[in-house]
């Protein structure tokens, strides 16, 4: 039984990846569609001469990459504890 549950959803372990670098997680925060719509809000409105509108809207796109990125670091610093606290422990039985 323990071997079915194996193949089907998979070893039960945390995923190994790499700590990802600060300028990857930054940039990671506008790749989302709704930012770059509101990019490409920031440049028309700026085109067209609303100075006002074209700061709310870049002040807005920061402070949501700013909570984005303290949100991504953060599950990536609690990621690396969580590995740390489960290392391998392995106990012989007695034959």
């Amino acid at each position: 039984m323990p071997m079915r549950r194996s193949a089907t959803h998979g070893a039960n372990k945390l995923d190994a990846s790499q700590d990802r670098p600060w300028w990857h997680l930054l940039a990671d925060q506008f790749k989302d569609f709704m930012v770059l719509v509101m990019l490409g809000a920031a440049v028309i409105s700026g085109l067209v001469g609303e100075v006002t509108d074209t700061l709310v809207i870049l002040v807005i796109v920061v402070l949501n990459a700013v909570i984005g990125f303290v949100q991504a670091w953060r599950a990536d610093q609690a990621m690396a504890a969580l590995r740390l606290l489960a290392a391998a422990q392995c106990r012989s039985s007695p034959p």
